[in-house]
């Protein structure tokens, strides 16, 4: 977990969570970190792309890396991605709650609640 969400889940569920704080990223770690998660999907970014995203605040948090490649994922290699990454948002939590909407979309709120609550439970010995 990264920034804010590392101190406020363990307030959420103290019984119930283990905390792994990732460093913040450098900023020449945040355009090969970005590379390699846009390459692993079949993705690829420009210096201009790769400044922009840098450039986000929450750019030097993996976790923010992770929600922001998943959200460009379905932009890859159209004349869409550049302004994709202009109007990505800038912190770690508006990044999933964008990531979260876009699947809540795609496959209905109930299914994705249902899964995510699904994923929480297996932690309990499901």
């Amino acid at each position: 977990l990264f920034g804010n969400c590392a101190t406020e889940i363990p307030k959420l569920f103290p019984e119930h969570c283990a905390t792994l704080v990732l460093p913040p990223l450098a900023l020449d770690q945040v355009r090969l970190v970005a590379a390699a998660m846009l390459s692993a999907l079949g993705g690829d970014i420009d210096a201009s792309t790769s400044r922009q995203l840098r450039d986000k605040t929450g750019a030097a948090s993996p976790t923010y890396l992770y929600a922001v490649i998943s959200i460009l994922q379905p932009h890859f290699g159209l004349p869409t991605f550049h302004q994709s990454v202009t109007g990505l948002p800038g912190r770690v939590e508006d990044a999933f709650a964008l990531l979260l909407s876009r699947l809540e979309h795609a496959h209905g709120e109930v299914t994705v609640r249902t899964v995510l609550s699904l994923l929480f439970l297996v932690s309990e010995g499901l």
